[in-house]
């Protein structure tokens, strides 16, 4: 119940992730780059896979985020903490115009 404020939303909105380091390698995308997360920007890997249908492209991908890493503080539910590692589930469609 109390994520937004433990996760303090209004002061950081968004998770950010930025990479100029693209792979593709076997229809799989290994982006290398920088994750912004509140307030705390770290080094990340994340590997996708890349599927293209017709003139759609799909790139679908998770990940896990360390809460600690972040500075997050970990609520705690009837005496037991919320555990550190949150998954982080994405995907990204393309369309081609013509």
């Amino acid at each position: 119940n109390n994520a937004l404020e433990i996760l303090e939303v209004l002061k950081f909105p968004k998770i950010e992730f930025y990479s100029d380091q693209i792979e593709m390698n076997n229809g799989k995308a290994i982006f290398l780059g920088g994750m912004s997360f509140h307030g705390i920007d770290l080094e990340k890997k994340i590997i996708a896979q890349v599927t293209d249908q017709k003139n759609n492209l799909l790139v679908k991908g998770e990940f896990m985020l360390t809460l600690s890493d972040f500075q997050v503080p970990l609520p705690s539910f009837m005496l037991r903490k919320m555990e550190d590692e949150i998954l982080i589930i994405c995907e990204l469609y393309f369309q081609k115009l013509e």
